[in-house]
């Protein structure tokens, strides 16, 4: 049998994207989007992954917003949570050492996850068909 850990090697890894976020289904948003992402991103400097790209959310900035507000409120604290964590990976990635060994992080804020459509109702999204 094969485990991941020998399909996949630190060495062979450019990047690794972390999208999960906190769900009814597991992992409440101190466990997942700001421990998980914190744990994430100490794995991919240990492992010298030149990459990080975190998919977080296009409210976190705004705290004052009906949107974060909402989303805050009906995730127990997601919206801090993200924050914390991007705040926290902010820092382990600006440590002494760290950029010079060519390593970097990117966070994506994307807005609503929503499908949209044109004028004549044609869906604008892409995707297997």
């Amino acid at each position: 049998t094969s485990s991941l850990g020998t399909l996949i090697t630190p060495a062979s890894l450019s990047a690794v994207i972390f999208a999960a976020s906190a769900s009814a289904k597991g992992g409440d948003a101190a466990a997942v989007d700001r421990d998980g992402v914190v744990n994430t991103a100490r794995c991919c400097i240990a492992a010298e992954v030149p990459r990080l790209c975190i998919v977080s959310s296009g409210a976190v900035t705004r705290p004052d917003s009906a949107v974060y507000k909402l989303l805050n409120f009906v995730g127990s604290g997601i919206m801090e949570a993200k924050i914390a964590g991007e705040d926290a990976v902010r820092a382990l990635y600006t440590a002494p050492g760290v950029s010079e060994r060519g390593l970097g992080y990117t966070i994506i804020r994307p807005g609503g996850l929503t499908p949209a459509f044109d004028a004549d109702g044609t869906w604008l999204g892409r995707g297997a068909s």
